[in-house]
């Protein structure tokens, strides 16, 4: 049973993970003013590795889970600015991946302008997400035979970034460094049709590190578009997003 339980660990931890848009790093709400909006990402994660452990019968079992897969995400952003040199946020929305289907995500967040002038604002920017993954099959065994899973999974993807936000007339152009890891949790159900076992699961990889740029552009004077592109270990990432100020 200890190398069916290793067996589903890298079934069903390396499901679900993503990297979110990030935006600018410094605030770019002043204290009052409110922001919505929509965001859409595509993420490939490539040979990601998480450290997973399970726990059965006060036993634990574990080794290295790979992870590779694409997702696209669509997200309700709305942001409020505290002050004028500092803002938060918070999205709403669902993502599909390529090996699970769609699953719910949310995030939040929040920005501080360090160094701000009339052109160039250097700021810090720390942002949480959440997504839930479920996952079900069958694996066949020399011992058991044919063994049916279930995972029902959540994972915490955390990130920081920092860098500069160079303001133009009607646009800006920002980017810099980030660090993310993600952490996940949850359980597995695995049944050979005369024992039913559950197992308690935890993952986590390394810290990792990264870089992007965005374009953000006004098209009205209260809404604007944006693009940015993010490249770290193990993965890449696209984001788009319209929003609304006021």
């Amino acid at each position: 049973m200890k190398r069916i339980i290793i067996a589903i660990l890298v079934l069903t931890t390396g499901r679900l993970y993503a990297i979110s848009p990030i935006g600018p790093a410094a605030s770019i709400l002043e204290q009052g003013q409110a922001e919505s909006g929509f965001e859409y990402a595509y993420t490939k994660v490539d040979g990601l590795t998480f450290d997973a452990t399970a726990e059965v019968f006060g036993l634990k079992v574990g080794g290295t889970v790979p992870l590779s897969d694409d997702m696209k995400a669509c997200f309700l952003k709305a942001g409020y600015g505290l002050e004028d040199r500092g803002d938060i946020f918070l999205r709403l929305g669902a993502a599909d991946v390529e090996s699970t289907g769609t699953e719910f995500a949310w995030g939040l967040g929040g920005r501080i302008t360090v160094v701000g002038s009339e052109r160039l604002d250097w700021g810090l920017l720390a942002q949480v997400n959440w997504f839930g993954a479920e996952d079900a099959g069958t694996i066949r065994d020399e011992t058991f035979g044919l063994v049916s899973y279930r995972g029902d999974l959540s994972f915490t993807v955390a990130q920081i970034a920092a860098g500069p936000v160079y303001k133009g007339d009607g646009f800006s152009v920002y980017g810099g460094p980030f660090v993310y890891w993600v952490k996940g949790d949850g359980d597995i159900t695995v049944d050979d049709g005369t024992y039913s076992i559950r197992a308690s699961v935890d993952a986590e990889s390394d810290v990792k590190a990264g870089g992007y740029v965005g374009l953000s552009a006004a098209i009205r004077p209260n809404i604007s578009i944006n693009a940015e592109y993010q490249l770290a270990d193990h993965s890449r990432a696209f984001a788009c997003g319209l929003t609304w100020r006021y």
